[in-house]
């Protein structure tokens, strides 16, 4: 079974909202740093670099309610 082809206009978009999402991103309990990146497929990755003291890097809290924010006000922003 072959892989799917993503036409340009896709994967243009897809880096779009990886960025959106990236720029929206802050972590509610630390100073962390935020960057994106595309792997091998095309498939976009916000990366976060949580401070060493973050409850979210150690596990005791959830980052979720900052990726849903995130996730929502890139989408808003999105045309």
């Amino acid at each position: 079974m072959g892989r799917k082809k993503i036409n340009k206009s896709r994967r243009a978009r897809d880096r779009s909202m990886v960025a959106k999402i990236a720029d929206a991103y802050s972590c509610g309990h630390c100073h962390s740093e935020i960057g994106w990146s595309l792997d091998e497929h095309g498939i976009g990755h916000v990366n976060v670099h949580h401070d060493n003291t973050c409850p979210v890097l150690v596990g005791t809290l959830s980052s979720a309610p900052d990726v849903i924010r995130a996730a929502v006000t890139a989408a808003a922003g999105s045309p």
